[in-house]
């Protein structure tokens, strides 16, 4: 009976161990996914705001074009430091 009691205690240990590995790697994880949504945020963004830019341009709305290119400009280089491992954020989100 003592026998089967500490297996049984050894076993609930290991289980512990695990959950708490687990819970390690997915906190190590979400950052990385975080800057990867992000990222794709920013990408769909800049997409946008091109083609905005592009009918402002073809309206006769220049300057307004060139503004929301500047912006896309300025979130491709946030686009930028998130890729490489920056993370600075000088840009809102709206």
């Amino acid at each position: 009976m003592l026998n089967e009691v500490e297996r049984k205690i050894q076993k609930g240990e290991q289980r512990l161990a695990q959950s708490q590995l687990a819970k390690q790697d997915a906190a190590a994880a979400s950052p990385q996914s975080k800057a990867e949504e992000q990222i794709k945020m920013l990408t769909d963004k800049i997409n946008n705001l091109v083609k905005e830019a592009e009918q402002c341009g073809f309206e006769g709305n220049i300057e307004q074009a060139q503004s929301l290119l500047k912006l896309s400009d300025q979130y491709k280089s946030e686009r930028e430091a998130l890729k490489k491992g920056e993370g600075v954020s000088f840009v809102s989100f709206f």
